[in-house]
């Protein structure tokens, strides 16, 4: 299978160095879908980053409706959605479908990176280093990070990087 790839811009000047952080969170969680089946205490996170509330959701079973609802944020409180009442309930490793096992930056010419961090929480899957360079380059360079997951799948940030 091949590597999801995700692509970032952005800038430094040089002979400064700075942190970047790629938040995988999203991509990794079980996303609640419209007139889909969910077995009784499955989890889910909301559809879109937009809507995320710092909950998930544990399903009482049954089909999700076609609009996505509008998610409590106390947790505890309930919601209906088609035929299934979801409970709002905080974070965990559940409505995660994989997490961070590994990440491996690509050297490149003239940019320093270091302090590499991966960040397995489940809030929070997340992959960081302090990118510098202290040469300009008005062409934007490609530093990569490869990330691999507890489902031995391969992802790619890629962050396109132009040094003023």
């Amino acid at each position: 299978m091949p590597a999801k790839t995700s692509v970032f811009k952005a800038a430094l000047i040089a002979g400064e160095a700075l942190p970047f952080q790629i938040n995988w969170t999203h991509e990794f969680s079980n996303r609640w879908s419209a007139n889909n089946g969910y077995a009784v205490a499955s989890r889910v996170r909301p559809s879109k980053p937009e809507l995320q509330t710092g909950f998930e959701y544990e399903s009482g079973g049954g089909q999700s409706g076609p609009e996505e609802p509008s998610w409590p944020s106390t947790a505890g409180e309930t919601v209906v959605d088609g035929s299934i009442t979801w409970t709002c309930r905080t974070l965990s490793n559940s409505s995660l479908r994989e997490r961070i096992v590994s990440s491996v930056w690509t050297p490149v010419a003239n940019f320093t990176i270091a302090d590499e961090v991966e960040i397995d929480e489940p809030g929070r899957q997340v992959t960081g280093a302090q990118i510098g360079s202290d040469t300009q380059a008005t062409t934007p360079r490609e530093i990569q990070v490869e990330v691999t997951t507890t489902e031995d799948n391969v992802y790619v940030g890629i962050i396109r990087m132009k040094v003023e």
